[in-house]
């Protein structure tokens, strides 16, 4: 009975991460879109500097561990990522 309990415990908690990489992979697919023109805008250090603080942002979310928080933290980092992969090629 217990075994149950906690396969269904792990199904929820995998459910979760997968929704979680799901809307990272959302937001980094549609932010792909214009952060070239952020990137253009600030500058290639500056969005640097700014989606570095999007993954810090993102990692800080870890430590409370609030549902929605994590959310949010996924939405950010989506577009931190895609400023970060932008600006990686206007320092190259």
């Amino acid at each position: 009975d217990f075994d149950v309990r906690k396969q269904r415990l792990l199904s929820l908690e995998t459910n979760k991460s997968d929704f979680r990489n799901g809307i990272f992979y959302v937001v980094f697919s549609l932010s792909s879109w214009l952060a070239p023109l952020l990137v253009v805008r600030l500058g290639a250090k500056n969005s640097l500097l700014l989606a570095t603080l999007a993954y810090v942002f993102h990692i800080s979310q870890y430590l409370y561990l609030n549902a929605v928080s994590v959310y949010v933290a996924s939405v950010v980092i989506g577009i931190g990522a895609a400023i970060l992969f932008s600006a990686q090629v206007c320092t190259t």
